[in-house]
């Protein structure tokens, strides 16, 4: 058997190795590139109407301003972004305010929760305005 090339960077390249090894593959790891986190300026949360999250690697790496948007629904492509976006983010309950959404399917499937949230958004702009 032709060995699995796995070129996933750390974390998660020696997961995946250990999976490929498991299920009965000869695999070597060969990581093509590392994560490192840039120097950002978090955006106004109040600019925002919810936060898409495609990458647990962007979860650790964006620091404490992450927490900005705490308040924001979250959309997570992927459980392990999820966790990430729970463990990063304080998450501590399931209202539309502080909800992780996890998009098993990708990011169409994510897509397609934001478009469902969009008319619930809408709902509590108006209600805002009302008041």
């Amino acid at each position: 058997m032709r060995p699995l090339l796995v070129l996933r960077p750390e974390p998660g390249a020696a997961a995946t190795l250990a999976r490929a090894v498991a299920a009965g593959w000869q695999a070597i790891a060969a990581p093509i590139f590392n994560i490192v986190p840039l120097p950002w300026a978090a955006p106004d949360p109040a600019d925002h109407d919810a936060l898409m999250l495609t990458s647990a690697n962007a979860v650790r790496q964006a620091g404490d301003a992450l927490r900005l948007y705490r308040h924001l629904p979250v959309y997570a492509v992927g459980e392990a972004t999820a966790v990430a976006a729970q463990s990063s983010v304080p998450i501590t309950s399931t209202t539309a305010a502080s909800n992780v959404t996890t998009a098993r399917g990708g990011i169409t499937q994510a897509q397609s929760g934001v478009a469902a949230s969009e008319k619930e958004i809408e709902a509590a702009r108006a209600r805002e305005s009302a008041a």
